[in-house]
């Protein structure tokens, strides 16, 4: 019509490709229908540019370094050890984290990851999470620095060094998609912060339930209400068989 239609997605749709289809005829029952404009409108979400963050993790492996979750490149990524028998299996999960250090308090809302696609019996796919904790620290590093735990320490002692200064602001699940270029997404209510950490409490693979920890990318978003029209096309017409 000359007003338009409008059609909201549902929210947390990341998409390469939006598809119209189009039902019905018009009165004089001809096979011919026109869109004559359209366009697909997102949030303008923003993120904390990789400039401004130091990235470290509990594990890494030297072939996937976690510094790879930053690199824009989705066939690189960050693997905990699965070389060191005392950073992998579910008695070592409270090493498998990521945090992201900023230049100073930023303010933040969320946490996206693009995670290695989940394939049985492909030990690529090790440590699809699907289960994690976001932790945030709002504190200054000069005055309040973050407390490094012994790696020999109990599960229960090493984690309570670090929590010392940090606070959980959200936790959840992720399910393990067999197609690695979705985004997964973790979003809690905005807050100053000088520190994000990542935590995974629940991973699968090849090997099994909670033995490894894997991503490809992540991203810390910042809020924003702006939106804005990243595709509009003119003037199209389709035509029915």
């Amino acid at each position: 019509t000359s007003s338009g239609r409008e059609f909201t997605i549902p929210a947390n749709i990341k998409a390469q490709y939006v598809r119209i289809y189009t039902a019905g005829t018009n009165s004089a029952g001809n096979h011919s229908q026109h869109i004559y404009e359209v366009e697909v409108w997102a949030k303008d979400e923003s993120v904390v540019s990789s400039n401004e963050i130091e990235v470290t993790a509990g594990t890494s492996h030297a072939e996937s370094p976690v510094i790879n979750v930053t690199d824009a490149n989705s066939n690189t990524g960050w693997h905990s050890n699965w070389a060191n028998r005392s950073e992998k299996g579910s008695e070592n999960m409270h090493k498998f984290w990521i945090d992201f250090k900023f230049d100073g308090a930023t303010l933040v809302d969320g946490v996206n990851t693009l995670p290695a696609a989940y394939t049985t019996g492909n030990n690529n796919t090790n440590g699809v999470i699907t289960g994690y904790e976001v932790w945030v620290k709002t504190t200054d590093d000069a005055v309040d620095p973050v407390q490094t735990p012994d790696n020999n320490a109990s599960a229960a002692d090493y984690k309570a060094t670090w929590q010392a200064n940090y606070t959980k602001v959200c936790e959840g699940t992720w399910v393990a998609q067999t197609d690695g270029t979705v985004w997964k997404t973790a979003s809690f209510e905005p807050v100053e912060a000088t520190h994000v950490r990542l935590v995974v409490t629940g991973s699968t693979g090849a090997e099994g339930a909670n033995v490894h920890a894997s991503m490809k990318e992540m991203r810390v978003t910042t809020p924003t209400t702006d939106e804005k029209a990243f595709f509009t096309g003119g003037a199209l017409r389709m035509d029915l068989p």
